[in-house]
Order: structure tokens, then C-alpha cells, then sequence
């Protein structure tokens, strides 16, 4: 998705955060993890992989890690987030990237464990571009529009449990009802015993994974459409 301009704000500049910022991140990531999952009182719906009914299209909308901004002593905010449109289970070349101002410094990682905390070249780039970015409450009617009712699906459930909190901390309604699909316990549950890392899942189905791939939110979400027809099934 194009991003808009954005207004003349006196928001934070953000920054590209230093060495020693990026390793305490990870442990501030999991500190956080436990107090938002604490925080929301139901987790989101696990759907079955099912099938459409008759005459009518299946519409998924899959996502990439999001990118997670951390601070001391301050909430975790979303910093990007991509997701793909997948209609009976293809992708339609319908995709929603965006990129988020926390108007302040927050140095940023990935939400899921799996993925390196010092893989940041998208975040980087929009820094070096200074392209203007939108705060979430700007962004969140072009987001839940995109997202619609449709089922979504993820690596795993926990990028969804950050988007709920900004969710919250604006009034609006949540998407922890909404059915979610999560590709890593699928995968264990058609393969028991075999790893269900995301690069296990590549090198099993023989698809490209190489740095550029795993480091967006975009580009993951594309690696992961094409990972999960061959776990469910083509049929729909």
C-alpha cells in the first residue's frame, strides 16, 4: 500500500538504534510478550483449515512478523505491519505494507522469537528515505478496511496479540475474535516431530528463503502464502 504524507508534526525523529539497544531487545520482547497476552482477556479464535462453501470464494488474509518497537518504561508499539489477500488460498497481488510512526524512539525487532532481532533493513531504509510515515490511529481505518471479516493467518498467533493492544488503546474493536489460522501449528500437526521453524518449512517445500525474504513484514507474509497451500492442501 502507498503511504500518504503526513502532516508537519514535532513527533520524535526516528532513529536507527545502537548495538547494545538491538541485544537488550530481545529480552525486553519476551517480558513484554507475557504482559500482553496477560493483558487480553480472550486469545484469538483458532479456525479449522475447513473449506468455502459451495459457489463461493474463500477470501485469508495472511501476515508477515510484525515489527515491534520497544522503549524503556513505555508501551510497545507496532512499527510495520504487511499482509497478503489470498482468495481460495492464491494470492491475488491485493497487499496492504505499512509502515508506523511511534512518535518516539523506539528501537525495533521482530514480535515472533524465531526471527533475528538485528534483521532491520526495512525499518533502516524507511529511516535512511525519511519517508513521512502516520501514527496508527491514522492508519487504522485503511488497515481494518484491507482486513475485513475475512479469516486471517499467521506464522503464529503472537503479531496478533500486538496489534490487539494498539487496538485497544484506541476503543476500537479487536481482532481476537476474529478466526486466525496459525501456519506453525499446522505444520506440526501434519508433521509431527519435524521442525516447524519457518526455514524447515522453505527447505522442506524448496522455496527460496534467503535474508531479503525473511527481513520485511511484505516479504514474509509472500514466503508464507507460498508455504501454506503445501501444508493444507490446494482444495477449497
Amino acid at each position: 500500500m502507498t503511504e500518504r504524507d503526513s502532516p508537519a508534526t514535532n513527533r520524535n525523529v526516528l532513529t536507527i538504534p545502537d548495538q547494545r539497544s538491538r541485544q537488550k531487545c530481545s529480552r525486553r520482547h519476551f517480558l513484554a510478550t507475557s504482559a500482553v497476552a496477560a493483558a487480553l482477556t480472550t486469545n484469538p479464535t483458532f479456525a479449522s483449515v475447513g473449506q468455502s462453501p459451495i459457489g463461493q470464494s474463500l477470501r485469508e488474509i495472511i501476515f508477515g512478523d510484525v515489527i515491534i518497537g520497544h522503549a524503556p518504561n513505555s508501551k510497545t508499539r507496532v512499527l510495520a505491519i504487511g499482509c497478503v489477500e489470498l482468495i481460495n488460498r492464491k494470492p491475488t497481488g491485493r497487499n496492504y505494507h505499512q509502515y508506523i510512526n511511534p512518535a518516539r524512539e523506539s528501537p525495533p525487532c521482530f514480535a515472533t522469537a524465531e526471527s533475528p532481532v538485528d534483521v532491520l533493513a526495512e525499518y533502516e531504509d524507511m529511516i535512511k528515505s525519511n519517508r513521512p510515515t502516520r501514527i496508527f490511529e491514522e492508519i487504522v481505518d485503511d488497515f481494518l478496511g484491507f482486513v475485513g471479516d475475512s479469516r486471517l493467518l499467521g506464522y503464529s498467533s503472537r503479531p496478533f496479540y500486538w496489534i490487539d493492544a494498539e487496538l485497544i488503546g484506541l476503543g476500537r474493536l479487536t481482532l481476537k475474535n476474529t478466526p486466525v489460522l496459525n501456519i506453525e501449528h499446522l505444520a506440526m500437526k501434519k508433521f509431527p516431530g519435524a521442525n516447524p521453524s519457518l526455514k524447515a518449512l522453505c527447505k522442506r517445500f524448496q522455496i527460496g528463503h534467503n535474508a531479503k525474504r525473511m527481513s520485511n513484514s511484505l516479504s514474509q507474509a509472500k514466503l508464507l502464502a507460498e508455504i501454506y497451500p503445501h501444508i493444507v492442501g490446494g482444495s477449497v
